[in-house]
């Protein structure tokens, strides 16, 4: 079969450099460039030139004034729009690597039980976002399956709002009807004015297909379709044969009814049980039946010696690059355990013995909170490759000078150089390695290796910043130049990692125990400021995530930088990890 001829484009519009043709309807996808993000984007540009009187075009460009507003995980990212130079309107969107739920669910590509409640947890933080998007919620209406896109390791996305509503922004006259008939609401096929529960409604079509394998309401023609919509009953018996939990089965028949009054008012319930459904752990400990656990090997952690040199060019300064979404689904018990920035599992490890055990979230020690990064497979590095380690704490924050104070009463060391009293809450600096090991060591604790340090930054999914994918720099302490300062360690709270520790990004670049070469230009610089200037055989560290000086980096959660092991810095501090089950 041969391929569609692709459609005219400029080589570039303005910072894009336009390359493969990816497909569309009235519209064209390209695969392009952001030359000044330096990042990979998707650009859709309308076949035929802008005129106001073209409903296809007006509404191009009311999905673009809708997308354009929506920030979240699990929805496709809209980052600008304008014309090209046959004022043809286009829009930049995220690129997404992966397929549609619409083709994963034809080629039985979903997963296990638990993967499939996973998706529809996303998808339904996705529509609760949007539903109570301030100060206009947004309406979908066009929910289904080629709707949701499942990116990388099949982090659920809603795309297309080609036909959404806003209480402002809408095109659709009383009395037309829009949508996909198989999906579309009784209201929707009425024609008549629809809210929310019509998304509710579509989402409990989307979810019985992805946990059946078929469309809940079928037929030859469109009369047949609407008939089945508002006259046929869901068939939750074929969900229960596919062992959804009755609970679940319960609330997608809610979701379907044909009054949109009897439908919930939200996903919040349903999604607490997808939630469940996707975590043996959290169905276990609510006394929802599951198979039975299995107990992994113990894996003690190395000695920090020993550690396998990571993820960085052992670069002083560190350039842009982007990296993509990957979720992690490691298989136990016959399910799978997932990583989402919405729900952070940290589920059971196993004790020397063998038997599985608890772990807490978060821990609290004499030096401060502490977070739970569990022992599952996570992408490592610029390559974003599989690896393993055993599940550590990490402290919650870098360690204050509140904390750093307490132990030099207790110890008798010396305060760094320039140590700010006032200013309890603010990250320590300008203390060397050896002064940071020394800190750790008085608190139980150890340096993070770079492999720790990153995995609790990037969680399980090799994501590009702490809270995903989009390069937000007001959600952390970065790019202030020489005019910044530190910030309040406990800071930047909607900058947090999959683990919720805090400030991975920015504010203080911190110390790992991991060794590095530096280039001779390094130790030349360093032998120009340093007195006594670096010596053979002197230990060089790296340190990772930046600081409040530099701007956001999309490589710094895998890259690092250099830095001899004694030096001061006024930009450099440091937070510890422990093993778990050392509490």
């Amino acid at each position: 079969m041969s391929l569609p001829t692709p459609p005219s484009a400029p080589q570039r519009i303005g910072k894009y450099e336009i390359g493969e043709y990816l497909g569309g309807g009235m519209s064209a996808v390209f695969r392009a460039r952001d030359t000044l993000m330096n990042r990979p984007v998707a650009i859709k540009i309308l076949k035929d030139a802008y005129r106001e009187e073209d409903e296809v075009a007006k509404r191009f460009l009311r999905e673009a004034q809708i997308a354009g507003n929506l920030i979240h995980e699990n929805v496709i990212r809209t980052y600008d729009f304008g014309f090209d130079p046959d004022n043809r309107p286009y829009m930049v969107l995220e690129l997404l690597e992966g397929q549609d739920l619409a083709g994963a669910i034809h080629e039985g590509a979903t997963g296990s039980l638990a993967n499939q409640a996973r998706i529809g947890a996303e998808l339904a933080a996705a529509l609760d976002y949007i539903h109570h998007l301030q100060p206009e919620p947004v309406i979908h209406r066009d929910l289904k399956p080629a709707n949701i896109f499942l990116s990388g390791g099949q982090t659920a996305k809603l795309m297309d709002f080609g036909i959404a509503r806003t209480d402002s922004v809408s095109i659709t006259q009383a009395g037309m009807t829009m949508g996909t008939p198989a999906y579309m609401a009784p209201e929707q096929v009425r024609g008549e004015q629809v809210g929310a529960a019509a998304d509710i409604y579509a989402f409990g079509l989307v979810m019985y297909e992805l946990f059946t394998g078929t469309r809940a309401f079928k037929g030859d023609t469109y009369e047949r379709i609407f008939y089945a919509v508002l006259h046929e009953p869901l068939d939750v018996a074929a969900l229960a044969a596919r062992n959804v939990p009755p609970e679940l089965c319960s609330l997608l028949g809610k979701c379907v009814e044909k009054e949109a009054w009897k439908r919930p008012e939200n996903l919040k319930e349903i999604r607490n049980e997808l939630l469940r459904l996707a975590d043996p752990m959290q169905r276990r400990a609510t006394g929802t039946s599951a198979a039975p656990t299995v107990a992994m090997q113990a894996q003690p952690a190395p000695p920090a010696s020993q550690a396998a040199p990571g993820g960085g060019n052992n670069k002083s300064v560190l350039p842009w690059a982007l990296g993509g979404v990957l979720a992690a689904l490691i298989a136990v018990s016959g399910y799978l355990w997932v990583s989402a920035p919405a729900s952070r599992r940290g589920g059971p490890e196993p004790s020397a013995s063998g038997a599985a055990v608890a772990l807490a979230e978060q821990i609290d020690t004499p030096t401060g909170p502490m977070v739970l990064v569990p022992q599952m497979s996570f992408q490592f590095g610029k390559d974003k490759t599989p690896t393993s380690l055993s599940a550590f704490y990490i402290d919650k924050t870098e360690v204050s000078n509140a904390a750093y104070e307490a132990y030099t009463r207790a110890t008798g060391a010396a305060l760094p150089p320039g140590f700010p009293s006032d200013r309890p809450d603010r990250p320590v600096v300008n203390v060397t390695l050896e002064e940071a090991l020394a800190y750790a060591q008085w608190a139980g604790k150890r340096l993070p290796t770079s492999k720790q340090w990153e995995k609790a930054a990037r969680g399980l999914d090799g994501r590009t910043y702490p809270w995903g994918e989009a390069a937000e720099a007001v959600r952390a302490n970065v790019g202030a130049g020489k005019g910044g300062a530190l910030a309040a360690v406990n800071s930047y709270p909607d900058g947090a990692s999959p683990f919720q520790a805090l400030q991975m990004v920015g504010n203080a670049w911190e110390w790992v125990d991991e060794t590095a070469a530096p280039t001779p230009e390094m130790i030349a610089t360093f032998s120009g400021q340093m007195s006594p200037p670096p010596a053979a055989g002197e230990r060089w560290v790296m340190i990772r995530g930046g600081s409040y000086n530099e701007k956001l980096d999309p490589n710094s959660l895998w890259d690092a930088g250099v830095m001899l092991a004694r030096y001061r810095s006024p930009i450099i501090g440091f937070r510890c990890v422990k093993p778990a089950g050392l509490q």
